[in-house]
């Protein structure tokens, strides 16, 4: 039996559905090539030179070791990796990257094969469950992008989700993922919005359920290879979210983000918030080349980062 083990996870891309897929609604995420690091042993050797224990890595480890698939006397630690740039969070899901490469480490060093589909999937609930109860709630997208990897949709009913739809762009679609460079409290816009749902119901339902019909349509354009459908998706997708942010009283969509919206649709491109909003991460799509290499010219005077990731398509694995 293996005594040190290593493992990696990648970050993740919110593609449709943000805040609606709290509400039940289908949600689109994407796994990306930047990648969560960790390392596990069964002889108690590791320290902080190897990394960090985070609190969700060690709610899931506890659980792990709970259900008996991780040994008693099997530690892990994790690093960013590549989510980060130097000391800055790029918003790509590193908690949640973090969480799944510690335990699938550790699921190595205990050694179970992590290629069995019954194992991932359970340790795959596992993440989810240790990393909600470390960040007080959430969706869970981030967790099953990073265990999971590709681009898929999926609703979460009672804190699971109910299947998972592999998709893929659309042949002729041309994406980007940019970065504002300002990193922000997800666990406060999303509190904002809740206090919404609670002050003004009818409201909250209306502009939720306009992102749902946005999300839903960008499903639908991905199922159909519809790249020209998927610019006007994502133009009503950052309108909705931006609608639902003004009413909430937090900047789901910042004034730089706006200015950014307005050019890029001058281009020929569409662009919104990947996540929680507030800048931070941005999807930028087309369905022309030459649009987008304008837009990403565009980027630079706006302060505006492009971020080159590709699609991560095997999700947690050996490092």
């Amino acid at each position: 039996m293996r005594t040190r083990a290593a493992a990696r996870a990648p970050g993740k891309v919110m593609l449709a559905g943000e805040y609606a897929v709290l509400e039940g609604a289908p949600a689109v995420v994407m796994a990306v090539d930047r990648y969560a690091r960790a390392v596990a042993d069964r002889a108690n050797t590791l320290d902080d030179r190897d990394g960090w224990l985070t609190p969700e890595l060690d709610a899931t480890l506890r659980r792990a070791r709970a259900a008996g698939l991780v040994g008693d006397d099997v530690s892990a630690r994790v690093k960013p990796g590549s989510l980060f740039d130097g000391a800055r969070k790029l918003g790509l899901g590193s908690s949640a990257a973090m969480c799944v490469a510690g335990l699938f480490a550790a699921l190595r060093a205990s050694g179970h094969d992590d290629a069995d589909e019954g194992v991932r999937a359970r340790a795959t609930e596992l993440a989810l469950e240790g990393h909600r109860e470390a960040q007080g709630g959430g969706s869970g997208m981030d967790v099953y992008a990073s265990a999971l990897g590709g681009v898929f949709c999926t609703a979460i009913y009672e804190g699971k989700a109910a299947s998972i739809e592999r998709l893929s762009w659309p042949s002729r679609s041309v994406w980007r993922v940019l970065w504002t460079g300002e990193p922000v409290s997800t666990k406060a816009f999303v509190a904002r919005v809740k206090e919404l749902a609670v002050s003004d119901r009818d409201e909250h339902r209306a502009l939720i359920a306009r992102i749902r019909k946005a999300s839903e349509a960008f499903v639908s354009a991905l199922r159909s290879d519809d790249a020209t459908a998927l610019v006007s998706v994502v133009f009503e997708h950052g309108a909705a979210m931006d609608a639902l942010g003004v009413r909430a009283g937090v900047s789901i969509v910042t004034d730089p983000m706006r200015t950014l919206m307005k050019r890029a649709s001058e281009l020929g491109c569409a662009v919104k918030p990947s996540g929680a909003g507030g800048g931070d991460i941005v999807l930028a799509v087309s369905d022309h080349e030459a649009s987008m290499f304008a837009l990403e010219r565009e980027c630079e005077s706006l302060g505006v980062s492009v971020l080159d990731l590709s699609v991560d398509a095997r999700g947690a694995a050996r490092d």
